[in-house]
C-alpha cells in the first residue's frame, strides 16, 4: 500500500483485608461508614470517574471492543497519513488555507535547507476542515482510510483538546510536510469510546 510505504519515510524525520472479630469494631459507626465509602468507590467504573469530551474523530468500538480505526498500542496514538502527489504549496498558502499564524522554531535539521513553523494552540474549525479535504488519509496500522463523515470539526476548538500544528518547508519555501496532533487534557476521555489517546495527522507534499 503506497500510503503505508511512504509513512516509513516520514517517521524517519511520534493485600487481603484483615477480618476483625472484636465487638468494638462492629459497633463503631465511623469504621462502618468508611468501609461503605471504600466499597462504593470500588464499584464506580473508570469511565464514570473521567470527564468525557466530544469526539474529534468518531472511532466506535465493535462488540469485541476493537476500535474502528486502529490506535497504536505502543504510543497510544491514532495515526492518519496522507499524500498529495505533484502538488506544492507555499507557507503563505498553508497559513491562509488553515487559518493560522505560524511561528518559526529552531530546527535540528540543516537550517539552510529546512525550516520548521509551528502553532501550539491550533483551533480553527474552518482550517481543520480544509486540512481534512487536502488528501485521502489512511489509518496507519490498518488498510482503512478515514471517512470524512467521521470527522467532527467543531471539536477542534474545545478547550479540553490541545492541537499542535507543525509545518516543514524546504529551501525554496515549498511545503514538504505538515503534522497536526490533537491531545486530550489530563483526566479526559473521548465520548464515543471512553478511551484516552492522541490523534495525529501527517501530510506530505511530493513533486512525483
Amino acid at each position: 500500500m503506497k500510503i503505508r510505504k511512504k509513512l516509513l519515510l516520514v517517521s524517519a524525520l511520534f493485600g487481603v483485608p484483615t477480618i476483625v472479630l472484636t465487638p468494638i469494631v462492629l459497633v463503631s459507626c465511623g469504621t462502618s461508614s468508611n468501609s461503605d465509602n471504600y466499597d462504593n468507590s470500588d464499584n464506580i467504573s473508570y469511565d464514570n470517574q473521567q470527564s468525557k469530551v466530544s469526539d474529534l474523530i468518531k472511532n466506535q468500538k465493535d462488540e469485541l471492543g476493537n476500535f474502528k480505526y486502529t490506535v497504536n498500542n505502543n504510543t497510544n496514538i491514532l495515526i492518519f497519513s496522507g499524500y498529495l502527489y505533484e502538488t506544492i504549496k507555499s507557507l503563505d498558502e498553508v497559513q491562509n488555507d488553515l487559518k493560522v499564524n505560524l511561528i518559526e522554531t529552531n530546527s535540528s535539521f540543516d537550517s539552510s535547507k529546512t525550516k520548521i513553523y509551528t502553532a501550539n494552540s491550533y483551533n480553527s474549525k474552518e482550517g481543520f476542515e480544509t486540512f481534512i479535504k487536502y488528501a485521502t488519509y489512511g489509518n496507519v496500522g490498518s488498510n482503512l482510510n478515514l471517512n470524512v463523515s467521521d470527522v467532527i470539526a467543531d471539536s477542534i476548538s474545545l478547550p479540553e483538546i490541545t492541537t499542535k500544528l507543525s509545518v516543514h518547508t524546504d529551501a525554496e519555501n515549498n511545503v514538504t510536510y505538515i503534522s497536526l496532533t490533537s491531545k486530550l487534557s489530563e483526566g479526559k476521555i473521548w465520548e464515543g469510546n471512553s478511551a484516552n489517546y492522541s490523534i495525529d495527522f501527517s501530510l506530505v507534499f511530493t513533486k512525483y
